[in-house]
């Protein structure tokens, strides 16, 4: 939307994860489960029949059938339907790969669903088929006590939405975290107070890398915002994920390491591909004709390397990996790539503060790269994640290692000019500064935090509130700070018109002053009539200004 009808001109982003923590949108619950696993497991034992080791081979198909029965024992989708489907009279979108597969998860209604209703009503959209308005139409209306049920083929992936929905079933495999993201949009309801529920079928054995990219902004947003939005633990019982193959995962986890012990082959057949192309970058899917699934043991070493998973690789292993011209991060190919990426964004923001979705014109994911970076700088540190010459390239283009960081300091610059200009910071809470920064908010909040009962929660340093205090910081109560600020403007009414005697409409930046003054007036005349707080002290600043009691 943004580059159709604006040019690509965004004036403030909000990322799924920001929108829940702000509670814009509800917290869905989330159920893993699987409808298809036969696939993965004949894989597995293709790997374990090209071993060459016959303890391995023994060892590892004893793991396989336990896998198998484990999947075998696992409750069907018929219990997980049964259990997780609250709303029986429910509103689901069940989205399909094609229209294929959707007869063939149509025919699956009853098994799947029986349990939940016997007779649910079904309903089909799908592009190029002219029943879909009337069908997508049915469903929006559909207010029956029978479950409804609307198998969706890239039709609601965007731009469409269907309110009362209770939640979204994934059928379609997607490695595109944008279809994974509108796909599950559709079960989130600006406004919504219900839980929604997410039912992933189609995750299988692979990372769950979408769900943890929501939770990482959800998490972004907590510590770029640490008191707008509340505790953290408020939402740790509400953001739920059910795992139903928990065990299974388990399994799969052991099998594969013992799979992995199996390098030295898989090195050989890497060297063998390097020999022919001349480089190892090999495709994911990429199977060997003896059955080595090279392509997912080249990405196992990656992610080893990162430290996203455990393993054994050792140095000598990187080494070799290394002669054999191994490119460790895949999805830039090159540092030399990125760098350029970045001097681009640089020559035209003036800065390297990169929203974490952001893309480049031509589809390079540089959000996702830096924030990639980040997280690795901040695990092993800056001396190990880079190499010197690296550092150095990326301190010049100005990398913003911290955020948050970074924007304390943006906010506490704009303070000082603030102090430099006016002697003080009786700054009001809605003044926002000519750049757009809210400095009076940010100032309040502060002094809601260090003022505040909960002296623990505090997020600032000591340095930081040490700067502060040597701008003007005053630690003041809320109720204190709301006073002053309209004395200020009182003030500066009577400076400009000589008297305080102002028309109980009038208002300022949003203050109602006038009804302000005669709030006061009364509360001197009637003490027991207001919550308001007026000792000597107040009416004689008031007095100093011209105050008419009467």
């Amino acid at each position: 939307m943004a580059e159709e009808i604006f040019n690509g001109k965004i004036a403030s982003e909000m990322t799924l994860g920001e929108a829940i923590v702000r509670e814009i949108l509800p917290e869905p619950k989330y159920v893993i489960a699987m409808y298809s696993y036969r696939k993965e497991l004949d894989q597995l034992k293709k790997r374990i029949q090209t071993l060459s080791n016959q303890g391995l081979v023994a060892e590892n198909q004893k793991l396989l059938e336990q896998l198998r029965r484990a999947l075998e024992q696992a409750d069907g989708l018929e219990q997980v339907f049964q259990k997780h489907m609250e709303k029986k009279d429910g509103k689901y979108i069940v989205f399909c790969s094609d229209k294929e597969h959707m007869d063939e998860m149509k025919e699956q209604v009853p098994v799947w669903f029986g349990q939940v209703d016997s007779r649910p009503h079904i309903y089909t959209a799908f592009y190029n088929d002219t029943a879909t308005d009337k069908e997508f139409a049915a469903f929006k209306k559909d207010d029956s006590g029978h479950l409804k049920l609307l198998f969706c083929i890239d039709m609601l992936n965007e731009g469409v939405h269907v309110d009362d929905v209770d939640g979204v079933i994934l059928l379609r495999p997607t490695v595109s975290p944008i279809i994974y993201l509108q796909q599950i949009g559709r079960a989130l309801s600006a406004g919504s107070k219900k839980t929604p529920v997410i039912f992933d079928l189609v995750n299988n054995f692979d990372s769950l890398c979408c769900i943890d990219c929501l939770k990482n902004e959800m998490e972004e947003a907590f510590v770029l915002f640490p008191t707008t939005y509340g505790e953290r633990a408020h939402f740790s019982d509400r953001f739920r994920i059910i795992d139903e193959t928990k065990d299974s995962r388990i399994l799969f986890r052991k099998l594969q390491a013992n799979l992995s012990s199996a390098w030295d082959t898989y090195y050989t057949a890497a060297r063998q591909w390097y020999q022919e192309k001349g480089n190892l970058r090999i495709p994911k899917s990429y199977v060997t004709s003896t059955g080595l699934t090279l392509g997912s043991w080249i990405q196992t070493q990656r992610r080893v390397y990162s430290g996203a998973v455990a393993g054994g690789l050792t140095e000598v292993k990187v080494r070799k990996l290394n002669e054999i011209g191994m490119i460790w991060d895949a999805r830039d190919q090159s540092w030399n790539n990125a760098l350029a990426e970045l001097q681009t964004y640089f020559n035209e923001h003036g800065n390297l503060d990169i929203k974490a979705r952001y893309e480049t014109p031509d589809g390079f994911k540089l959000g996702r790269w830096v924030c990639n970076l980040r997280t690795k700088v901040r695990t092993k540190g800056l001396d190990q994640a880079l190499t010197p010459e690296q550092r150095q390239q990326l301190a010049e283009l100005g990398m913003i290692w911290d955020r948050n960081s970074e924007k304390w300091e943006d906010y506490f610059e704009a303070a000082e000019n603030y102090y430099k200009t006016h002697g003080n910071l009786d700054v009001m809470t809605k003044y926002v500064t000519e750049n757009g920064l809210p400095l009076g908010r940010w100032l309040s909040e502060i002094s809601h935090q260090v003022c505040g009962e909960n002296q623990d929660q505090i997020s600032l340093s000591e340095e930081q509130l040490k700067r502060l205090r040597s701008i003007g910081f005053r630690q003041e109560k809320k109720t204190d700070r709301q006073w002053n600020e309209k004395y200020m403007l009182a003030r500066n009414y009577y400076e400009t018109y000589g008297n305080l005697n102002i028309p109980l409409s009038y208002s300022i930046n949003g203050v109602r002053l006038g009804r302000w003054i005669a709030n006061v007036r009364s509360k001197r005349k009637h003490p027991a009539s207001s919550g308001m707080v007026l000792g000597e002290e107040r009416i004689r600043q008031l007095d100093s200004i011209g105050m008419n009691w009467k």
